[in-house]
């Protein structure tokens, strides 16, 4: 039902996890032109950078994209353009014809930005989902599943926009008329 906030302090990982978040429509940064069509160009801090690839899938009939970050580069680009003020990696996901889009972060990528105070932000056409840089405790997590600090490569952290099938969306229409309000974009 998308209403139980997580709590990253107190809530428990057991196990694959899946945590939806709020979206909003973006407006800047700008995303980079189109690039081969199995990369991806990832930009740190107003710089651009070619880090990612592209695989694209079926998983219980629904088509799937997924973003693959080089740990490596990505590394590397956080260490050399590191700001005073706001830090951030924006990951665009190129479009596609896809019901899901997946991007995958490594743990280690992770406590970098935890560490160096980066927003990520992941764009699927015109939508954007931001997670602060407060909010990325990948060492709380990997306590949690017993993975020590040291091996926080071998955790994969997956950020998913999945497109709502049609019953789901009906929920969110009636739900919206219900209220009174207005949905202005579709659900993602």
């Amino acid at each position: 039902t998308y209403e139980n906030v997580w709590d990253f302090n107190n809530n428990e990982v057991t196990g694959d996890t899946t945590l939806y978040a709020k979206w909003e429509i973006a407006v800047s940064p700008t995303v980079p032109a189109p690039t081969p069509s199995n990369t991806v160009i990832v930009i740190v801090n107003d710089k651009e950078e070619l880090a990612g690839s592209i695989t694209e899938t079926e998983e219980n009939g629904k088509s799937v994209v997924t973003v693959n970050m080089n740990s490596e580069i990505i590394e590397k680009k956080i260490e050399e353009l590191l700001k005073s003020d706001e830090n951030y990696v924006l990951i665009p996901i190129p479009e596609r014809d896809s019901d899901t889009s997946r991007v995958n972060l490594t743990g280690d990528v992770i406590k970098k930005l935890e560490d160096n105070n980066f927003n990520v932000s992941v764009t699927r056409g015109n939508i954007q989902y931001k997670i602060p840089a407060a909010e990325l405790t990948i060492t709380s997590v990997a306590e949690k599943l017993g993975v020590s600090s040291s091996k926080l490569k071998e955790i994969t952290v997956n950020i998913q926009m999945i497109t709502p099938d049609e019953e789901t969306l009906k929920k969110y229409r009636d739900k919206v008329k219900e209220s009174d309000m207005e949905l202005i974009v579709q659900p993602l």
